[in-house]
């Protein structure tokens, strides 16, 4: 049977508040394979990058790679940009920035009642949905500045947003078998759970709202077994959770054709990190490839078929003569299946891959690790001899392409 494909079964239950779905013998979640993110091609291609340390950030030229724009940012940390409009996270303030694109100023600063966890943004950008330490999730106007929703999410750790902005995953690994969907309008959260699930930690969307993949990250978050399912939430009688695919570690994904990519870390040290590619046509996954260890968390495919993946509090390789080391970034060539160790400077404090961002129309990628930006040439899996360095005065957080 295929696991990507659901059907309903006479044993699930659905309840206003929570849903507790009961495993069948058969059938799986109807699932629509889409390719993995692109920037879009714009007649001004921009990349934005947080510098943490000096509250800062910097719009560049993503055809030259030149700093064009600097603003003042409390502590900037993740950044998310879609339908003109970018959202970005402080890591030390109660507040959240709204950018306007096109004029390239902030538009709104907006006080939040706790210190924000996570962000998300609806693809047109009308809606910025922050996560905060408080336990609640709350949804944003960016037109206006205004929160218009407040959702209690106890214990919320990330977000998802579904690819038409009408359904956002929560997530929060501590719990062994439950996971959260927001569908606005509605302001009754939809908690979702069964047995198969071990500390669900993360998601990755089809084509629509309705069908998505939850990555169960097991023995890293205290649990038994990592694993994948699918979840249908638009099946008569209610969402259906499929039976888990076990995988050797499962704390983030990416979902491109037929496959699905998924990494983990299932024990610590150097390279004790995986990657399996789940085939959704035969239902199994693939022989783990060794990669860097740490929680992973941000996956990035090229166009040529190379899977950038990067994790944080990864183990360190011993520095060599060039004085570099190993860090936390692999890169993952699709047709060949082999994986390349990214070296690093070892005078970087560490190797913590937090931030990659694909540059539209050009085989280029940029990539932040321990603290500073790297330019990557995709085609040469190393980076770019021919790009000066930007100049990031303190320490470089997160990095996206602006959407037109």
């Amino acid at each position: 049977m295929n696991h990507r494909f659901v059907q309903p079964c006479a044993g699930a239950v659905f309840v206003v508040l929570t849903i507790l779905v009961v495993g069948c013998s058969s059938g799986h979640n109807s699932f629509s394979s889409a390719p993995s993110p692109t920037p879009t091609p714009s007649a001004n291609p921009r990349m934005m990058v947080s510098d943490n340390l000096t509250g800062a950030v910097i719009v560049v030229n993503a055809q030259t790679d030149v700093i064009t724009h600097t603003l003042a940012v409390l502590s900037p940390g993740k950044l998310v940009s879609a339908g003109g409009t970018t959202v970005i996270q402080s890591t030390l303030a109660s507040s959240l920035v709204i950018f306007d694109n096109a004029t390239e100023t902030i538009r709104f600063t907006v006080p939040l009642p706790a210190l924000a966890v996570d962000i998300a943004l609806t693809p047109d950008g009308s809606t910025a949905w922050v996560a905060e330490n408080n336990g609640t999730v709350q949804s944003v106007n960016t037109a206006t500045g205004q929160i218009t929703a407040t959702d209690s999410v106890p214990g919320v750790q990330r977000l998802v947003m579904g690819p038409q902005g009408s359904s956002i995953l929560a997530f929060n690994d501590t719990l062994a078998i439950n996971f959260t969907v927001l569908r606005p309008p509605s302001t009754i959260p939809l908690v979702l759970g069964n047995t198969g699930l071990d500390h669900p930690a993360n998601g990755v969307f089809s084509a629509d709202d309705n069908n998505f993949q939850v990555f169960n990250c097991g023995q890293e978050c205290a649990g038994t077994q990592a694993g994948e399912v699918g979840v249908a939430l638009n099946v008569p009688g209610g969402p259906f959770i499929s039976p888990p695919l076990a995988v050797s570690g499962a704390t983030v994904g990416l979902l491109n054709g037929s496959s699905i990519f998924v990494a983990g870390s299932p024990a610590t040290g150097l390279n004790a990190g995986t990657l399996q590619v789940i085939s959704t046509a035969t239902d199994t996954a693939g022989t783990p490839a060794h990669i860097a260890d740490g929680r992973h968390n941000l996956m990035t495919l090229t166009s040529n078929g190379r899977l950038y993946v990067g994790s944080q509090g990864c183990t360190l390789g011993a520095t060599n003569p060039q004085n570099l080391r190993q860090g936390c970034l692999d890169i993952f060539d699709t047709t060949t299946l082999a994986v390349t160790p990214v070296l690093l400077p070892a005078f970087r404090p560490n190797g913590d891959v937090t931030g990659l961002a694909l540059v539209a129309g050009r085989n280029i990628i940029y990539v932040v690790q321990g603290g500073q930006l790297d330019i990557f040439d995709t085609t040469t899996n190393a980076v770019s001899t021919s790009i000066t360095p930007l100049n990031i005065a303190g320490t470089a957080s997160g990095v996206v392409q602006l959407s037109p």
